[in-house]
């Protein structure tokens, strides 16, 4: 009937989601949401499609930039695609990032053998910058009880990273890893080797510092584990705090002055304009001892 629709909650099925791959992600710097909602009623016929869950609603924050950079430089045709030549593209994203004097740079790609004067030339005039937040050995080097690492996984199946990384045989495999790293490592060894800058390193010796404290205070016992909470307003996603604080600014208008003042309504709207949604809710938990502004 007209008057009714019937909605399905569908997972793509693991071709689907191969050809999606191939089609989308590999042709375009970004994808939006608009761009896979027209590719499946176009190669799926689906009558009704709604996107939901994307961090930004209006596309998606991976890329496959790189890799279409080099395809479109028409130098590496051959090559980009081949299992065979991985590790040494990975290599060239890797020295791009780190290594910022171009003669460093020029020297490590000439380690390359395969590697022309002209592609040697083509790769120097691009950097690259910042690092995912998975890591190589996590993705590829961790295998389930049948053999297969994440990425396979996640490329022949339908789960998603999280269902992944918590099975048993994964989670345990990973818990294993991280334990033998700490004992075989000190704490510095392990802050040398880590990708984080400086500020992040000194907050985590102090978390140390004061963890030891509560474990003398707890007669020795260690606790099982720590959660460090590192504050990254300037990378929230600007518009989905601009939403939540839309909506609590709308709530507040409907309360009572007697409970909530003008000078309380106009913080929030401040924190809101610029983008400090996350100190709001911080300081919101927090009574101000001057004008007592904050009352949750």
């Amino acid at each position: 009937s007209s008057l009714h629709k019937l909605f399905y909650s569908l997972k793509l099925s693991v071709s689907v989601k191969q050809e999606l791959y191939e089609d989308l992600f590999k042709k375009n710097n970004t994808v939006s949401a608009k761009q896979l909602k027209n590719w499946l009623i176009e190669n799926q016929k689906l009558p009704y499609i709604k996107i939901k869950g994307l961090a930004d609603q209006t596309k998606f924050n991976s890329s496959l930039s790189t890799y279409i950079k080099l395809k479109k430089s028409g130098l590496f045709v051959d090559k980009l695609d081949s299992n065979e030549f991985r590790d040494d593209f990975e290599k060239i994203i890797e020295w791009s990032t780190i290594f910022e004097d171009k003669q460093i740079y020029i020297q490590k790609l000439q380690t390359i053998d395969w590697l022309t004067a002209k592609q040697i030339q083509f790769l120097q005039n691009i950097r690259l910058q910042g690092w995912g937040r998975l890591s190589k050995k996590l993705l590829t080097a961790i295998v389930d009880s049948n053999g297969q690492n994440i990425i396979e996984q996640l490329w022949n199946s339908q789960q998603i990273f999280m269902s992944i990384v918590n099975k048993a045989d994964i989670k345990g495999t990973i818990t294993d890893a991280n334990q033998d790293l700490m004992h075989s490592n000190s704490m510095e060894d392990i802050l040398s080797e880590a990708y984080t800058s400086p500020a992040n390193k000194k907050m985590i010796r102090q978390v140390v510092k004061v963890v030891h404290d509560i474990q003398k205070a707890a007669s020795g016992q260690a606790p099982k584990q720590i959660a460090i909470e590192f504050a990254r307003e300037s990378r929230r996603n600007s518009k989905l705090s601009q939403t939540r604080g839309h909506k609590l600014q709308d709530i507040y208008q409907k309360i009572s002055g007697d409970i909530v003042n003008k000078n309380l309504k106009d913080k929030l709207a401040e924190y809101i304009k610029n983008n400090q949604l996350s100190v709001w809710e911080k300081n919101s938990f927090q009574m101000n001892k001057n004008d007592q502004d904050f009352l949750f």
